[in-house]
């Protein structure tokens, strides 16, 4: 059996080997590879912990520093467009602390949360149902969902959130980190995260509250997109559109449109149904279509 010392050695090495592909990476060609070695890595972490090799008081230094590499990736990406979208800030990760800790011998970190921060749970393929997610924490991987609703608790311990290949969906979503969002189709998203990334979606609405300071998120190839401004002055970086023009200091995308929230007059009968369905009312996949029609989705 590998050694605890040997785990963390080999995890270290990984992670620097990353780290450094990541700074030396001129091009945004050059840097998408990266994000294949950090998904590897993941599932390298992934399965260690299957195989009880990485004990739990230690899951909490492997979680934050695959969480950093991917902010690394993220800054790295958004440098790459600094001259096209003129960015005033630079994108500061707040984990940022948490680089070169794995040096420093085991850390702290026992929560019952942080033994799940690193699995995933899975709900896929699944048509007509309300899905209501209160059991577990650490990641959740929802695929292939039509005409359902999706609520998680905001009590709910979550890692990440990744919504995938869904059409016809509502979700009620949180996470405390991440919110990864690709091709969905005709789908509302309400919920908060401190990051948010959205990929091939189209003809959907993102009331998402950005719990971050810089209050910006990323789209890449979406088209008519309805995007809630909860907090005045949220920033969409669409990577698609690089030459977005300025109106009144804000950038514009043909990809996407900002709807003032006092003026998201359909939000206040969102926020009724989903009461009801939390509260026990039996869902309606009938109902749940009606919803996303009066959305003009």
């Amino acid at each position: 059996m590998n050694s605890l010392k040997g785990i963390s050695d080999d995890f270290r090495s990984q992670y620097y080997d990353i780290s450094v592909q990541i700074q030396d990476a001129d091009c945004k060609e050059n840097l998408k590879p990266s994000l294949v070695e950090i998904n590897n890595l993941k599932n390298w972490v992934s399965d260690r912990v299957k195989l009880s090799q990485i004990p739990q008081f230690d899951l909490k230094e492997y979680s934050q520093a695959i969480k950093d590499l991917v902010l690394q990736y993220d800054t790295k990406k958004g440098r790459f467009m600094e001259r096209k979208f003129k960015f005033k800030h630079t994108p500061h990760s707040d984990l940022a602390e948490s680089r070169g800790v794995l040096g420093r011998g085991g850390a702290g970190g026992g929560d019952a949360e942080v033994a799940n921060s690193l699995s995933k749970q899975t709900y896929g393929n699944l048509s007509a149902e309300y899905v209501r997610i209160e059991e577990g924490s650490g990641n959740i991987y929802l695929k292939g969902l039509s005409n359902c609703t999706v609520y998680i608790p905001e009590s709910r311990p979550v890692s990440s959130v990744t919504l995938e290949d869904c059409t016809d969906t509502i979700f009620k979503v949180h996470s405390d980190t991440f919110i990864f969002i690709s091709n969905l189709v005709r789908c509302i998203v309400r919920g908060s995260c401190q990051q948010l990334r959205v990929h091939d979606s189209h003809h959907d609405i993102l009331g998402i509250s950005i719990q971050n300071e810089l209050n910006r998120f990323i789209i890449e190839n979406c088209g008519q997109l309805q995007v809630i401004d909860y907090h005045e002055g949220v920033t969409v970086d669409d990577f698609s559109c690089p030459n977005q023009e300025i109106e009144a200091g804000q950038r514009h995308s043909p990809n996407y449109q900002l709807v003032d929230v006092a003026s998201w007059h359909f939000g206040k009968a969102l926020a009724g149904y989903c009461r009801g369905l939390e509260g026990g009312i039996d869902y309606s996949p009938e109902v749940n279509l009606e919803m996303l029609k009066k959305a003009n989705l």
